[in-house]
């Protein structure tokens, strides 16, 4: 399986990829915001017992200053906080995080936290969202803001979404289905939604193997209604991102990875935040007509 059919429909533009000094020096799976005529990014450095740091960048993606560490501390993030998105609730600026905590070196549990920002970038408050309905393992809930109200995507398919007061869940939603992807893949959780056109589009991953070859990450785009309860409307059936297994390193027997956790909409592009192979992060351009045409109806 490749996504032959949607890359003649939707070319990606590779713009930037970011990653630190050596292989071990990880920084990956960003999430993105506009920011001061640029760019505000908050990015996972390193593999295990990971922190979040934010770095700053002008509109052509050159850095601004230095990275700087997030003190995300909380008794449900004590070893690591994973895989960060960004995402705006009343007009500041919002963190999302995993939240691993171990024990005797094994990991006990994954959560989903999220974090508030002042106006100068640090944290004002952290919150633990769970639900007794949650699992020991939660990861890649999405964020979004409807109507001056907090919510999150549970799961893309079924399209489950909460709403939230602080890390209390107050309300849900069944949204149908985001079927009609490959089948097979279960899909996941990756950008915070972005309202365009009447619609809130968000980007999921899934995963395939194709035969003879490693696991291959890949990126899709569903949409749904601006209200609840959410309601699925279409999708590309096809992944138009994926990993590249020529840029991967030989022999690493790391998966082919392409993990999405970012986009914005400006003008007529959308730009995408994406960790590549568990080691960078790479940022792409796509063009909203082409992603929009290659969009189809989930019935």
């Amino acid at each position: 399986m490749g996504a032959d059919l949607h890359r003649q429909l939707v070319n990606p533009i590779t713009v930037k990829t970011i990653r630190g000094a050596d292989p071990d020096d990880r920084w990956m799976n960003a999430g993105i915001l506009p920011y001061c005529g640029g760019y505000l990014m908050a990015v996972r450095r390193g593999w295990n017992c990971c922190h979040v740091y934010l770095m700053l960048f002008a509109k052509d993606w050159t850095p601004i200053g230095r990275p700087w560490h997030l003190d995300l501390t909380h008794p449900a993030a004590l070893h690591a906080q994973e895989d960060p998105r960004l995402f705006l609730f009343r007009g500041k600026i919002h963190v999302s995080f995993s939240g691993v905590v171990q024990s005797h070196g094994m990991i006990e549990h994954v959560s989903m936290l999220y974090a508030r920002l002042d106006d100068n970038l640090m944290v004002e408050a952290v919150y633990h969202v769970d639900d007794p309905a949650f699992m020991h393992w939660e990861k890649n809930h999405v964020f979004f803001e409807c109507d001056g109200e907090l919510y999150g995507v549970y799961s893309v398919d079924p399209h489950r979404t909460y709403r939230l007061d602080g890390g209390r869940i107050v309300g849900k939603h069944m949204g149908g289905r985001a079927a009609g992807f490959v089948p097979g893949t279960p899909l996941r959780g990756s950008s915070p939604p972005v309202l365009h056109g009447g619609e809130y589009w968000s980007f999921f991953h899934s995963k395939y193997q194709p035969i003879g070859h490693k696991p291959r990450y890949c990126t899709g785009l569903y949409t749904f209604d601006a209200k609840p309860p959410f309601a699925v409307r279409r999708m590309t059936p096809l992944p138009f991102l994926e990993g590249d297994p020529k840029t991967n390193e030989p022999g690493s027997g790391l998966p082919d990875v392409l993990f999405t956790c970012g986009a914005i909409i400006e003008g007529e592009w959308a730009v995408l935040s994406s960790g590549e192979h568990d080691r960078a992060t790479v940022i792409h351009a796509v063009r909203l007509d082409e992603l929009d045409a290659a969009l189809a109806p989930v019935t």
